[in-house]
């Protein structure tokens, strides 16, 4: 799962940066293209042309790679400071003492800095082959990223309808100019993708972090297995009773459970797990079908007097029979790939009948096992969805029969005995089940500390969730600057023509329209294009994921609807810083200049 989700997210990262960094060398060159004509006018050949360039993009890597690398190095050992005092106080609560150390990786390094060098060339040799093919006097005009094409330039008159003569200039704009309006378009859609695919990445891991444990409602278990015998029920005994009188212990549910099955006709099984049994490996491999049968796995399981008395009560029983069982055949959506409903169809007052394998040589170790199934017949006396204290459906879609300790009777050799609590005292439960995993026992016994596992798991996507945010603030504003470097330049670069426009009589308020609709189309184009991508990613992201955890694949609304007004707000601020520098220009002195 790790190796598909990151493997994912490292590609679009790839991507992500290759194209921003092209796109500021594409600029830079492209708006120097008149000093290169200037430079083939006085005898500059092309391939002193691309030499030029070249050895400006290495000096600019010379520098920017080893400041990005002690930068790099510096900001991530700051963020581990940081990260470890915010964990301090969950550790102190855990009882945990760890702190994350910087490892500086010279193969990552090299493998980043063969990786920024390649960038760079390929970045700055494109535009540097492009000027160096353009005529002396078309770079000096500085007219060849402007293709006019009257056919191109048409706009439908609905159009002009629409938005006026200022939306249908700005259009023409766009058109006309179509390589930088491309790169900013580029950038804008470079920064949503990014966004969106991280920020469904953080809210997939999330979801997988919270279905492990989403029903757990105690802070430890103790689980024992292995062969029935006189004396392991003695040691078993003599453990319940100590966790039942600890004065450490706040609830406490002790879970006998034998895993068995029932038998059932394809229209006992609930609609949606028949389509998922047909439509889905995964579901299927749980199922076997013989005859039209289908064999579902049942957890029957017996409580504590206390927990049996409580569970019951929640569910409005007075008393349940020797052999009834309350069905719980909800499925939970991590086991049922993607479902979420019932298993079976059910209902109160029918019969229901159990195999148990129960082992014929139990006490002839050396021998294969031999196994006779036993059958058992239930009444179902009441069918819900809400499980007791203690009790999870973490294994598989299988259904849970609560019973009486009596039902299980002569089936000890097949049970699995669980014990679940909550702490009272924290310290002095983990002396006490120290204690516990020490006494000598010819079974096996797991002390768990759930509550721990949650915390570390808490911890996990603290950290995570700090690198990966940090990550899109860092990736977001070499995006914004990209985009306001474009914009503006772009607009600066128009000084000539937006003085020419006044000079005709347009208004400052059609002016400021032209610009705002100008903006609308950079915005909206890239989250036409961004958006999709986006979301195609976190799709793949989800379905990564699902390798070992499945959940429905959600869109992630709110970093869409973030999307969506970042970047009509940077467009806009950008559009307003530049056109507020040009309200300062007079209009004749802009008419006499050549564009720079």
């Amino acid at each position: 799962m790790l190796y598909s989700v990151c493997g994912i997210l490292i590609a679009v990262i790839m991507v992500g940066s290759i194209l921003v960094i092209y796109n500021s060398f594409a600029i830079s060159v492209s708006e120097r293209k008149k000093q290169f004509g200037s430079l083939s006018s006085v005898g500059a050949t092309k391939k002193q042309i691309r030499s030029l360039v070249l050895q400006e993009g290495a000096i600019l890597g010379g520098i920017g790679i080893p400041l990005g690398i002690l930068f790099g190095i510096g900001g991530i050992g700051i963020t581990l400071k940081v990260v470890n005092e915010l964990l301090k106080p969950m550790m102190a609560e855990s009882g945990q003492n760890w702190n994350l150390h910087l490892v500086v990786s010279f193969q990552a390094i090299l493998i980043a800095l063969i990786f920024i060098a390649i960038t760079i060339y390929l970045s700055v040799m494109v535009p540097a082959k492009r000027a160096s093919k353009i005529s002396p006097i078309e770079a000096i005009r500085g007219n060849d990223d402007i293709k006019i094409n009257g056919k191109k330039l048409k706009t439908p008159k609905w159009f002009r309808t629409l938005f006026g003569i200022e939306g249908e200039l700005a259009l023409k704009n766009l058109k006309r100019s179509k390589k930088k309006y491309r790169t900013t378009v580029i950038s804008l859609m470079i920064s949503i993708i990014l966004f969106i695919s991280v920020s469904g990445f953080i809210g997939y891991m999330y979801n997988g972090f919270d279905s492990l444990y989403k029903s757990v409602d105690y802070d430890y278990s103790i689980q024992i297995y292995g062969s029935d015998t006189k004396e392991k029920r003695e040691q078993k005994e003599k453990i319940t009773n100590r966790i039942e009188n600890s004065k450490n212990v706040d609830k406490l549910s002790v879970i006998d459970r034998v895993y068995s099955y029932t038998e059932l006709k394809e229209e006992r099984l609930d609609a949606n797990m028949r389509k998922a049994i047909k439509e889905k490996e995964r579901v299927r491999q749980y199922f076997y079908e013989e005859n039209g049968q289908y064999r579902v796995g049942v957890n029957l399981i017996a409580l504590n007097d206390i927990q049996m008395e409580e569970y019951l009560k929640q569910l409005g029983i007075s008393k349940l029979g020797e052999n009834e069982v309350i069905l719980i055949n909800y499925v939970d959506m991590l086991m049922s790939a993607k479902i979420e409903g019932d298993l079976t169809n059910l209902k109160a007052n029918e019969d229901i009948d159990v195999s148990i394998q129960v082992r014929e040589n139990a006490d002839k170790s050396k021998e294969e096992p031999k196994y006779q199934t036993i059958k058992k017949a239930f009444k179902i006396a009441k069918v819900t969805d809400k499980m007791p204290f203690g009790v999870t459906n973490q294994d598989n879609p299988i259904a849970i029969a609560i019973t009486n300790k009596k039902a299980l009777e002569g089936f000890e050799d097949q049970m699995f005995t669980s014990m679940v609590f909550t702490a009272k005292d924290e310290q002095g439960l983990k002396e006490e089940l120290k204690e516990i995993e020490k006494m000598p026992t010819n079974f096996m016994v797991f002390v768990e500390n759930v509550k721990e596992q949650i915390q570390q798991q808490r911890n996990l996507k603290l950290v995570i969730n700090i690198f990966l945010y940090g990550f899109i603030a860092l990736i977001s504003a070499i995006g914004i600057a990209n985009i306001f470097n474009t914009i503006s330049t772009n607009i600066l670069l128009r000084k000539r023509e937006f003085a020419m426009l006044k000079s005709i009589g347009m208004t400052e308020k059609g002016f400021k329209k032209m610009l705002d609709l100008e903006c609308i189309f950079y915005g909206t184009k890239a989250l036409l294009f961004g958006l999709p991508i986006g979301i195609i990613i976190c799709y793949f992201l989800n379905q990564g994921f699902g390798n070992a955890i499945e959940f429905a694949f959600s869109l992630p609304w709110s970093s869409i609807i973030i999307s969506i007004v970042s970047v009509y707000f940077v467009v806009f601020i950008t559009m307003l810083y530049a056109s507020g520098k040009m309200k300062k220009e007079n209009i004749i002195d802009s008419l006499r200049e050549e564009n720079i």
